[in-house]
């Protein structure tokens, strides 16, 4: 089974990265399907609400079909808070199942692939941060395997 392993983790106190090797590319956003959308929707918490879907599409188990990288946001219904949880699609022949959840605290801000490793960063709270405004970046690498 498919399983992405989380190879490092940082967080930066608005200090700058390394820049990364010249062979890694960007991922952009990718269109989501309304049966991507409805297969995410099935990981909202009873009780919530899917409140928005990203994906970065990425060729995990190279099998030739595009993964993806989702990003799913859901709220409480009648709430104002949003919960946001990542997850690795795998695409079989055109149909999509989630293969496993990623460990990324916050909302995606940049995916970026470099051989068979995943870089994603994403926006963190730090100690003492209001809840609108979150001011660390967290970037975690995971191992496609």
């Amino acid at each position: 089974m498919f399983k992405p392993a989380l190879i490092c983790t940082a967080v930066f106190c608005g200090l700058a990265a390394l820049p990364p090797r010249a062979a890694a590319q960007d991922l952009p956003e990718a269109m989501i399907s309304p049966q991507v959308e409805a297969l995410v929707a099935t990981t909202v918490e009873e009780g919530d609400q899917l409140a928005g879907v990203t994906g970065y599409a990425v060729d995990a188990d190279k099998d030739g079909d595009p993964d993806l990288i989702v990003e799913v946001a859901s709220n409480p219904i009648g709430g104002n808070a949003v919960w946001v949880n990542t997850y690795i699609l795998r695409n079989t022949a055109g149909v999509y199942e989630v293969a496993a959840p990623l460990d990324v605290n916050g909302f995606i801000s940049a995916v970026r692939l470099d051989g068979d490793v995943v870089t994603i960063t994403s926006t963190t709270y730090l100690d003492g941060d209001a809840r609108c405004c979150p001011s660390g970046t967290e970037i975690k690498a995971f191992a496609l395997r």
